[in-house]
């Protein structure tokens, strides 16, 4: 009996579970397979338009440029916040490169007026990977000047890649008031190495003296307070240069006084010279005139004297041998006082002040002269002219008998 209920039940569920089934079908139907393609194809065209209105094409994306990556930075990392006229200042460049693409460094100056760049080479100190630094050395020529524009630039292979220039460097310039002492020469420091003071004419004595300086204008060196004076040469390996520096002053002289301005010291510095005449000092120069050398005359006077003596002990015993001395000694004599040989020298012969490279001229003759040779120095000889006055000229204005 119980059986039979339970199969009676459950063949009512599974009637009521096959009633509602059908009954869902016919409420809502089957999925439309054509609407759901369609939006499908609506959505994706809208997403393609959102797309495409955010794309830029590439020619339209290409007409406005973006700005270049500075790649060198420069700047000036010291500087004088003065400097005197005439002064021979420096000024220190640094430049940092980001780029590799270089294989040269070059500069280039924009002159500017009344200012001189001492070295113009592009020689850049290398102070890490990224970092040059050069000095440049300049002078100025005038109160109202700029330090001139520098053209930085990177080569590849012979070609510029890059270049970048460093601006105007305003400058504040001052004049030195000095005396008829002042030489206008402004240094580190300066030192007299020699010097020589000779016989120049009958009033006049000629001081040479060899100076050597430190970051100095040695080529300016000039006094007002002489007759005449000029640099007779000039040595440079810098920072360090050296000239000879010649004067004409009066004979009655007995100091040769000049001033510089000391840079560190931030003063006049005075130099004060006894002039002593036959001061054998400077290599270039010799005995003015052999003749009035003191030594000679006490030459003279023993060449003399024992001259005499053997003559007087010849003419007592007569003997050859006493003669014979006599004869040299009275030759030797005679050229000691007699040292110098008559030369002849062509027309325009120019005479030096010494014997070295653009020598300054002092001299040149309007015809054919006969002066008196006093020494030689590689092919330059030494001469006393007419007036006295004593000066080198070159071997090849000799002329020959």
């Amino acid at each position: 009996m119980r059986l039979i209920i339970a199969l009676f039940f459950y063949l009512c569920v599974q009637l009521y579970a096959a009633t509602e089934l059908n009954s869902s079908s016919t409420s809502f139907g089957y999925y439309d397979t054509s609407s759901l393609e369609t939006n499908k194809s609506i959505s994706l065209e809208n997403n393609l338009t959102d797309i495409n209105a955010s794309l830029v094409p590439i020619e339209e994306n290409n007409t406005q440029k973006a700005p270049e990556k500075q790649t060198i930075f420069i700047s000036y990392t010291k500087s004088p916040d003065q400097v005197f006229l005439g002064e021979q200042f420096s000024v220190k460049v640094k430049a940092i490169i980001t780029t590799d693409n270089f294989n040269e460094i070059k500069n280039s100056i924009i002159p500017s007026p009344n200012i001189n760049i001492l070295n113009r080479d592009d020689n850049w100190t290398k102070k890490s990977d990224y970092e040059y630094e050069k000095t440049f050395y300049a002078r100025a020529e005038d109160t109202n000047v700029t330090f001139p524009q520098i053209y930085f630039e990177l080569y590849k292979d012979g070609n510029l890649t890059y270049s970048q220039i460093f601006p105007n460097l305003p400058l504040k310039v001052i004049k030195l008031n000095a005396d008829a002492y002042f030489s206008n020469v402004i240094a580190d420091w300066l030192d007299i190495i020699k010097i020589k003071t000779t016989k120049f004419d009958e009033y006049n004595n000629m001081v040479v003296l060899e100076i050597k300086a430190k970051n100095a204008n040695l080529k300016d060196f000039k006094l007002s307070w002489v007759i005449r004076d000029g640099v007779d040469s000039y040595f440079d390996n810098f920072p360090i240069s050296r000239i000879y520096y010649y004067a004409i002053v009066p004979k009655y002289r007995d100091k040769f006084v000049f001033k510089y301005f000391n840079i560190k010291q931030n003063r006049f510095i005075k130099k004060s010279i006894n002039l002593v005449i036959d001061n054998e000092n400077i290599s270039t120069q010799s005995d003015l005139n052999p003749t009035q050398s003191s030594f000679n005359l006490y030459k003279n006077i023993a060449y003399g004297t024992l001259a005499i003596i053997l003559l007087f002990i010849f003419i007592k015993r007569r003997r050859v041998i006493y003669l014979l001395l006599f004869i040299v000694l009275a030759v030797m004599f005679y050229l000691n006082i007699n040292p110098l040989s008559t030369i002849k020298i062509a027309k325009n012969t120019k005479v030096y002040i010494l014997p070295t490279k653009n020598s300054t001229l002092f001299y040149s003759t309007a015809k054919v002269e006969a002066v008196q040779k006093l020494n030689t120095r590689e092919d330059y000889i030494k001469v006393i002219l007419p007036d006295k006055k004593i000066g080198w000229i070159k071997e090849k204005n000799v002329i020959k008998n």
